[in-house]
Parts: C-alpha cells; sequence; structure tokens
C-alpha cells in the first residue's frame, strides 16, 4: 500500500468485491495525484458508495474536489460527488453511484419503525441515507412539509411512502387524512380508506371548499382546547382520556340546553391534508387560497392539523415567500435548474440529483441539506394495507367538508359557535351596523371568527353581500325595544325601508324564510 493513501486491509475484507475495488481506484487516483488521506470506511446504500476519507495534515477538502473528474475516469462512472464535510465527522466523502441501483422497499421502513417504536402516531419514514440508514421524520415536531420536484422526480412515490407509514400504525380514530389530486390517478388506491374525512378531491372547487373547512376546523379546535386549557391537541386528547377513565367525562362548553347534558367531549384525531400538486390550484384560485394555505400553515399544527403540500412549479408565483417562510421543513427532488433548488430549499444542489426519488431534505433543527433515497411502495403495498384497514373499520365521511361554507345550513352554524352567534346577532341587529371590526370589539373575539360569523349571518339572510364598497345593509327587523316611531320624512324611503322597521315578524318571515330563525330568537 502506497504511503500517502492508507487501505486497511481489515476494512477490506468486510466488503464486497466492488466496494473493495472502488476503495482501490479511488486510493490509486489521490495517490497518483499526490493526495494525502486515508480511507476509513465504505458505505454502500441503494444508489451510492459512500468513502469516508480524513485528509492528511495540510490536505484542503478543495483538493477532493478538484479531482471529481478523475476519479469519474478512474471508475469509468458519469460522475463523482465529493461531500466537503460529513456532518459529525473530520471526514470528507467521495459519493460513488453504484451501477445496479437498487429500490427502498416499503418493508425497510415499516420494519424500522416497527423496532424503534416511535411515540407520535405521526412518525414517517421518507427514505434512507446515503448509507443505508432509514431515516424518521416526525410530522409533529417539523408541523408541515413542502415537497417540490419535477415531472418524474419522484413525488407521487413519496407522497404514497408518507400515506403508508401512517396508515402501518394509526387507525382512523387517530389519524385522519383529506386527500386532494387534481390528477385522479395519485390516490386512486386509497378509495373508501377509512381514515378519509371525505371522498379523495379532484374537482379545485371543492378542495378550496375543503382546505377552508379545515381552518373552520381548526378554530374549533381552539376553541376546545382553550376551554380546557390545553396548548396541543396531545394535551386536550390526555385530559379528555384521563376524566373519561375517571367516570366524569367532560360537558362540551359550547352547548346549551339539553344538548350540553347529552353530549361529551371526546378525543379528536391527528388530520393530514395532503396537496398532490398545489401549483395547479394556487394558479386557478389565486389569492383566497393562497390566504387560506398560509392561515393554516402559521396555526394549524397546534390543533393536530398538518399539511403536505407538492408541486412541480416551485416558482414564486406559486409558492410565495409567506408560504416558504411558515413551512421551514422542505423536501426538494431533481429540479429543473438552480432557481428551482433555492426556492424549495434555499440552497443549490437539486439540480444535480438523479431523479428516481433523490432528494435532499432540510429542516430547521439541520444547518445541511441532508441526501436521502426515497421509499418505493408496490401497489400490492398500497392495496394490503387500505384492504386491512377496510376489513376493521367502516367508511365514515363527514358531510359538508367539500361544500361551499357559506351555504351551510343556519342550524349547524348555530351549534358550532353556540351563544356567541347569538350574541353576535344582537350586536348587528341593535347597531344596526355589520362589520367584522365592529364584532370583534363587541364580543372580543379575532378577526377571522368575527368574519364567518358575519358570513354565517349573511348566508341566513340577516345580513345582505358587501356592496361595491364593501358595506352590508341589515335585513333583520329591529329588536322590539328599540323600535321608534318613524318620522313622517321617512315614510317615503321606500317599501323595503318601511317593511324592515314596521312590518310585523311573521310578515318578514313570509318575505324572507332565513328570518325565521332569528324571530323565534328574538321572541325567547
Amino acid at each position: 500500500m502506497n504511503n500517502n493513501v492508507n487501505f486497511d486491509p481489515l476494512l477490506a475484507t468486510a466488503m464486497t468485491c466492488a466496494e473493495r475495488e472502488a476503495a482501490r481506484n479511488v486510493a490509486n487516483t489521490l495517490e497518483e495525484f499526490g493526495v494525502q488521506a486515508e480511507i476509513m470506511a465504505v458505505k454502500t446504500g441503494p444508489v451510492f458508495t459512500l468513502l469516508e476519507v480524513l485528509p492528511g495534515p495540510g490536505v484542503t477538502a478543495r483538493r477532493f474536489c478538484a479531482l471529481k473528474n478523475d476519479l469519474a475516469r478512474r471508475l469509468c462512472v458519469a460522475s463523482v460527488d465529493v461531500i466537503e464535510h460529513l456532518s459529525g465527522t473530520p471526514y470528507v466523502g467521495i459519493l460513488i453511484q453504484n451501477t445496479l441501483r437498487q429500490t427502498v422497499a416499503l418493508s425497510t421502513a415499516l420494519n424500522y419503525l416497527a423496532a424503534a417504536d416511535p411515540v407520535s402516531p405521526l412518525a414517517i419514514v421518507p427514505g434512507v441515507s446515503l448509507s443505508g440508514e432509514p431515516v424518521v421524520i416526525d410530522l409533529q415536531a417539523v408541523s408541515h412539509l413542502l415537497i417540490g420536484g419535477m415531472t418524474g422526480s419522484g413525488k407521487s412515490i413519496l407522497l404514497n411512502a408518507f400515506l403508508l407509514c401512517l396508515l402501518s400504525r394509526a387507525a382512523p380514530e387517530t389519524v385522519r387524512f383529506i386527500l386532494i389530486a387534481p390528477r385522479p390517478v395519485t390516490f386512486v388506491g386509497y378509495a373508501e380508506l377509512p381514515h378519509l374525512l371525505t371522498d379523495v378531491i379532484e374537482d379545485k372547487q371543492q378542495a378550496l371548499n375543503a382546505l377552508r373547512w379545515t381552518g373552520v376546523e381548526m378554530e374549533r379546535r381552539f376553541r376546545l382546547m382553550s376551554a380546557l386549557g390545553a396548548n396541543s391537541l396531545s394535551t386536550y386528547n390526555d385530559r379528555v382520556e384521563r376524566a373519561e377513565r375517571m367516570g366524569t367525562p367532560l360537558a362540551d362548553p359550547f352547548l346549551t340546553g339539553e344538548d350540553a347534558s347529552a353530549s361529551c367531549l371526546t378525543t379528536l384525531p391527528f388530520i393530514v391534508v395532503v396537496v398532490d400538486d398545489v401549483a395547479d390550484l394556487m394558479l386557478s384560485a389565486g389569492n383566497p387560497l393562497e390566504e387560506t394555505v398560509l392561515r393554516l400553515a402559521q396555526q394549524a399544527h397546534v390543533a393536530g392539523i398538518h399539511l403536505i403540500l407538492s408541486t412541480q412549479r416551485p416558482s414564486i408565483d406559486v409558492l410565495s415567500s409567506r408560504i416558504k417562510a411558515a413551512i421551514p421543513s422542505r423536501i426538494a427532488l431533481t429540479t429543473a435548474g438552480k432557481a428551482d433548488s433555492r426556492t424549495i430549499i434555499h440552497r443549490d444542489g437539486a439540480e444535480m440529483l438523479t431523479g428516481e426519488g433523490d432528494m435532499l431534505f432540510v429542516c430547521p433543527n439541520t444547518s445541511e441539506a441532508l441526501r436521502l433515497q426515497c421509499v418505493s411502495p408496490s401497489t400490492q403495498d398500497i392495496h394490503t394495507l387500505v384492504q386491512f384497514w377496510k376489513d376493521r373499520y367502516p367508511l365514515k365521511y363527514l358531510d359538508g367538508i367539500t361544500s361551499d361554507p357559506e351555504r351551510l345550513p343556519v342550524q349547524d352554524d348555530v351549534n358550532d359557535f353556540g351563544p356567541v352567534y347569538d350574541e353576535a346577532i344582537r350586536v348587528v341587529s341593535v347597531t344596526r351596523k355589520a362589520s367584522i371590526s365592529q364584532l370583534q370589539r363587541a364580543l372580543r373575539i379575532g378577526y377571522h371568527q368575527a368574519s364567518r360569523l358575519i358570513e354565517r349571518m349573511e348566508s341566513a339572510g340577516l345580513v345582505s353581500g358587501p356592496d361595491h364598497s364593501g358595506i352590508r345593509r341589515v335585513l333583520m327587523p329591529v329588536p322590539q325595544e328599540q323600535v321608534m316611531p318613524v318620522p313622517r320624512e321617512q315614510e317615503d324611503c321606500g317599501q323595503d325601508a318601511k317593511a324592515s322597521v314596521s312590518d310585523p315578524p311573521d310578515a318578514v318571515s313570509e318575505k324572507r324564510g332565513a328570518l325565521r330563525w332569528f324571530t323565534s330568537w328574538l321572541s325567547r
């Protein structure tokens, strides 16, 4: 063995013939160019062989980078990559693509999860590292995931791997899904899966409605968590379960009368919203969808709602800086160029990936991008796991997820808001003003809740839609204690104004059927 490059014979005995030959060729090439180094380990993954090299005294990592083409020529491969610093070690990494590319079976991920037995039900294995070690990502810890890559880079395969990892450990009462895919083939294998909250969504308008519903559900959960003094969904569920074990189940604090005694709080499942191609939705729905996604990305993880968004167009018109800032954990598969790579993970490198599930993962806890090879589940894997749950759990969809939230029944809205909705109606009827800022001040609630209260009043026919200047007319009658004699000069202001003040409740009900609930509320 030469004096400049050391190759441990004991290490060689533990290698395959291919690994041994690659290590010898690298050692000989480094010796030819006078680079003093020592090969410390050779690790073979499904796609690459990684040589961990310890540079000699005074040898910089740039020396190895300058020899990439010579190493590729000596090894008879298309290219050789050099990792200037292997995190946590003093080594330089020399990465050689294997002649035979192997796929990572789903069983590799599931066996690792079974052995590691992570506490979180949202633990997933996206792939294996360069050395072949499975890597676990906890959705609870990273909050949300943003995935970008060009067509054919492996986005759909990665999404399937995520879903199957979750399905391998979580029952429907623990995790529920909303799957959105403009392309019908993406999630075709998950039809009638008991974990689904609704059918796989393909229509763009239904997708927007589903995301709006998710925002409404987020706020409902916030109210419940606040009532129990819980700062996370796990804490909320723990307190509900503890009360049930003690034989003192907790009553729903937002129901009154007979409903309150008959309804008790139950544990809430995590909700994972998976969007296959968010770019198509963003370009068609525009700003309303961006605001909805942004609000979910900023707050929903606290309520146990997590987003997994993928796109093949990671441009700024699709992924705004605000959305990217709200989702710091990202995966970049092969991109068309450096600009797309920087858009997704704020660094170059994704444009040099080899495709077929080769990816870079970044999150706030890591200073460097982690290179992984995606788990590749088969169609049979999907069928087997889906059928397993279909045989054990009935299908239970929730109504109204894909419906227009502004057309939901009034009674459902009343149950959802409880006394807050009643008080909001009283405020608007007395002040004769229907504005979001007014409800915020009067009820001391947030902007989004006040906005939803106004929207519910509009759908119930209590207030009009906004005019060109954004002002709404109050259509409900004035409470009896507020009715004053109408001045003579106002008698000719039009039939609508006279009816809104002086018509009896029955007449108003005949003119506007949605007001029946309100008139009954006034007479209580």
